[in-house]
């Protein structure tokens, strides 16, 4: 299952993910059957992934987890038709998640000199937001204790600064 977060934040456009790509016995046959020439490329493939977030142009990058198909078939959209605007994405996303039952989901970062934008593409529904996550819940809940975690200790830090400050 994969996993991606987005956030806008101070003016700042941030996308993570992992990389990690799962095949169901059919994939990894046909993925086999391309490659077997060279198994260490699909011994690699399974090993490292695959990267979930495509830059689209300077202003557009698109992120993807469920059926890898289904960010093709987007892609592929995008890429056929010369599509370089964020409404033409968009509606292409959301059809594709409602077509295909929410089995894919999508983030959408669109920017530009005046405008920072995040758009979650889920449950067929599109959603401007200032941050979100798709693909795992259990890896969603690690992230976010870790970003607790990493909260807690910048606060302390800055109160340890503030008392040294304090007491000198």
């Amino acid at each position: 299952m994969s996993y991606l977060y987005a956030s806008n934040k101070n003016k700042k456009i941030y996308m993570f993910s992992d990389t990690r790509v799962t095949f169901s016995d059919k994939e990894q046959d046909i993925l086999f059957n391309i490659l077997k020439k060279n198994s260490e490329d699909f011994e690699n493939l399974k090993k490292l992934g695959i990267i979930k977030n495509v830059i689209i142009n300077k202003n557009i990058c698109i992120g993807s987890a469920g059926v890898l198909e289904r960010f093709n078939e987007l892609l592929k959209y995008i890429e056929s038709n010369r599509i370089h605007d964020i409404e033409s994405i968009k509606k292409k996303a959301l059809e594709i998640n409602i077509k295909y039952s929410d089995d894919t989901d999508f983030i959408i970062a669109f920017t530009s000199t005046t405008n920072k934008e995040l758009y979650l593409v889920k449950d067929g529904q599109i959603i401007l937001t200032d941050s979100c996550w798709i693909g795992s819940a259990d890896t969603n809940r690690l992230f976010e204790q870790y970003k607790k975690i990493s909260e807690n200790i910048e606060e302390q830090k800055i109160d340890e600064d503030s008392f040294k400050k304090a007491i000198e």
